[in-house]
């Protein structure tokens, strides 16, 4: 009876460290990198909708609606940027003209 649970352990132990290994080669990104995905992309898309489409905040949110809202977005129309907060992370989305659009600041 010990060897089998130190058996089915021991093959326990080896899959979660395989699929470890193989995520870490496959998948660099890990569920830590969400919300600085997601405070960068509702700051370019926010970004774009107002200064480039010229349309109003509200009418943004509504466009630009993902799974969760932002902790926080702040819009200065007069330096035309945006700031954007999921929880720990911070982006920052610059209008840089029509040619250009917006851009992120890293």
């Amino acid at each position: 009876m010990n060897k089998i649970f130190r058996k089915v352990g021991f093959i326990f132990l080896l899959a979660i460290s395989l699929f470890w290994l193989y995520s870490k080669v496959m998948w660099p990104s890990s569920v830590l990198d969400v919300p600085e995905i997601h405070a960068h992309l509702s700051a370019k898309e926010i970004c774009s909708c107002v200064f480039v489409e010229e349309l109003p905040l509200e009418r943004c949110k509504v466009i630009h609606h993902h799974l969760f809202d932002p902790t926080s977005l702040e819009v200065d129309t007069e330096k035309k940027t945006v700031f954007s907060r999921a929880f720990w992370a911070i982006a920052k989305a610059n209008f840089k003209g029509d040619e250009i659009g917006c851009v992120l600041e890293y």
